[in-house]
């Protein structure tokens, strides 16, 4: 087998490794969510909606790298797996 494959598998391995902490974060996004929806329900005063607004903007803007990271990784393994697949046809195994 080719090194290059080799080298190709354990980079995609490690990157479907940090995808998947990635996507274990998507919980914890959607509990954030829940209780912002809460706060935004339940602020009264033009200070608590003040405050509550400016939390809903980090979470946005959390929420928004965190899904432009997930996206990059995405297209990241799947280039490695073209590059992969690619590199096996080159060098088939016998």
């Amino acid at each position: 087998m080719a090194l290059r494959a080799i080298m190709l598998r354990r980079n995609i391995e490690k990157k479907k490794e940090e995808l998947k902490q990635l996507r274990e974060k998507d919980a914890e996004f959607q509990k954030r969510e829940a209780e912002l929806t809460t706060a935004i329900e339940e602020a009264e005063t033009e200070e608590q909606q003040t405050v509550v607004q400016e939390e809903v903007e980090s979470f946005d803007a959390e929420k928004e790298e965190h899904e432009k990271t997930k996206t990059d990784l995405e297209e990241e393994i799947a280039e490695l797996e073209r590059q992969l697949s690619s590199e096996e046809s080159k060098n088939p195994e016998k």
